[in-house]
């Protein structure tokens, strides 16, 4: 975990990962930063009309050679428009962005990730993107709204419009439970309820005895597990998926339970010591047990690779679709050139030729495919996800060996978004406005996870209640105004 500590910019990716596969986003990071180019692009720039910027972060972007074949391929095709990057320094970019967007310097920017999910929305919500909603619901734009699913499309909206398109990168229901085959047969685990009580009737006394595997991997970062009770967690409260309530997670039926099986599986050592929701166990070696498949059961699979699927049985976990605007991608409202910035975004999430050759660039000079998978011209796989992150281009880009979705990554996600466990939260397209919270407010996040790892210790009731009372008096003033924003988020969604 020393990585996400250093670099708190992917906090929100790992969140959905995350978010959105959390475990498989961090094992990769290095080797994206080995295959992607740093470059120096012109930092001071004004947009003029036929040239379109791009703001992304500093390290994220396309070499230049790669955007100048990406660029006589537009002429050839007939376009009028180029492109070109502008790029801002990964630790202040939500400062020098707003002051990009102030200058006029932008057409395009990413918004950016950041452990404090709120900036996405406040420098949103100052005005400086363009509404989408004509253009999407428009004949021109229907290709570019079909794109994703409506859930996501949702999971941007800002007071009820949308401003930027969704960022595909982040994974959604990776909350799955993996038993592996070689310790529960597939018949036996088919049989599992999907309540987590459950998981310990398939831990027998072989499982226990082998001292060379973990009998179960429970592997969350904070408060990942929220969404898999039923909860979206924002800044130390819950907001609840299923009926929109606001409640102190210490309160709540779903983390008394789950916290209280998460000790008794701590106690009869079925969890190894490397289990810890506040990264202070020992979590390389739960990552090489991953890895060799040394464990009976695990949970969430985010960190699992797709090719050690078929050596696993995967039970599909309920998931829900939350608010989460955080690195998707907008249109800057000056912009000169908002007509062209909407044709290459639509160019660029909808036809593969134009998202792949922005990303990986010219096959057989720049990279290889082989069975379906992309591969450098040395045969090392192509791992280009800071790349992808900070474009936003996933569904139409040839997957690396490693990734999730490698099949058929269009299809799968697809099939993913239509499924029977996919459930939209009551609040998806709700968005906190945290630019009037108070200090008190504000604190309720540390207060919150100052104990997500109680269930490790001998006295767990004695600290769960004491957790329960004083998040319960620090989170007053936070509840009542997330109630209170929601109850006017809900009258403007309503007419």
């Amino acid at each position: 975990m020393k990585n996400l500590k250093n670099m708190k910019y992917y906090i929100l990716i790992l969140i959905v990962i995350l978010l959105i596969g959390f475990g498989i986003w961090l094992k990769r990071n290095r080797a994206s930063f080995e295959t992607e180019k740093k470059n120096n692009y012109m930092e001071e720039t004004t947009t003029v009309d036929g040239v379109i910027v791009w703001t992304i972060p500093f390290y994220s972007g396309p070499s230049d050679e790669i955007v100048n074949k990406f660029n006589r391929q537009l002429e050839k095709d007939g376009y009028s428009f180029s492109l070109m990057f502008k790029t801002i320094d990964n630790e202040n970019y939500r400062e020098g962005l707003e002051e990009v967007l102030s200058s006029e310097g932008t057409d395009i920017a990413h918004l950016g990730f950041y452990e404090d999910l709120n900036q996405v929305q406040s420098i949103i919500r100052k005005g400086y993107f363009a509404e989408l909603n004509d253009y999407l619901f428009s004949e021109k734009g229907e290709k570019l709204y079909s794109a994703y699913n409506k859930s996501l499309w949702k999971g941007v909206e800002t007071d009820g419009k949308i401003y930027t398109i969704p960022n595909p990168v982040l994974r959604d229901g990776f909350f799955d439970v993996a038993f592996n085959k070689e310790y529960i047969p597939e018949d036996l685990a088919k049989s599992f309820s999907g309540d987590f009580g459950d998981l310990l009737r398939f831990i027998n006394e072989d499982i226990i005895k082998d001292e060379d595997i973990i009998p179960i991997i429970i592997g969350y970062h904070k408060f990942l597990f929220s969404y898999v009770l039923g909860y979206d967690y924002r800044n130390g409260v819950f907001l609840d998926c299923r009926t929109g309530e606001v409640k102190n997670p210490y309160d709540t039926e779903e983390l008394y339970n789950f916290f209280g099986l998460m000790n008794d599986m701590y106690k009869k050592g079925y969890l190894s010591k490397g289990n810890s929701f506040s990264d202070i166990g020992d979590t390389d070696l739960v990552r090489k047990k991953i890895a060799k498949l040394d464990f009976a059961i695990m949970h969430p699979i985010g960190e699992l690779d797709e090719s050690l699927y078929e050596k696993v049985t995967i039970y599909r976990m309920p998931f829900y679709m939350f608010s989460r605007p955080a690195g998707s991608t907008g249109i800057a409202k000056s912009s000169k050139n908002k007509e062209a910035a909407l044709q290459l975004l639509t160019l660029l999430h909808t036809d593969e030729k134009y998202a792949n050759l922005l990303v990986h660039g010219e096959e057989g000079v720049d990279y290889q495919l082989i069975n379906g998978l992309i591969y450098n011209m040395d045969g090392t796989p192509r791992w280009m996800l800071n790349t992808m992150r900070a474009l936003g281009l996933y569904d139409m880009i040839y997957p690396a060996e490693g990734e999730h979705f490698i099949i058929n990554r269009k299809q799968q996600k697809h099939d993913l978004y239509n499924s029977a466990q996919k459930h939209d939260s009551v609040l998806l397209g709700f968005q906190i406005n945290a630019d009037n919270f108070t200090a008190e407010m504000r604190r309720v996040e540390s207060i919150s996870e100052k104990y997500l790892d109680i269930w490790r210790e001998d006295n767990f009731e004695e600290l769960y209640q004491e957790a329960r009372e004083v998040v319960g008096e620090a989170s007053k003033e936070l509840i009542e105004e997330l109630e209170r924003q929601i109850e006017e988020w809900r009258k403007l969604c309503t007419g």
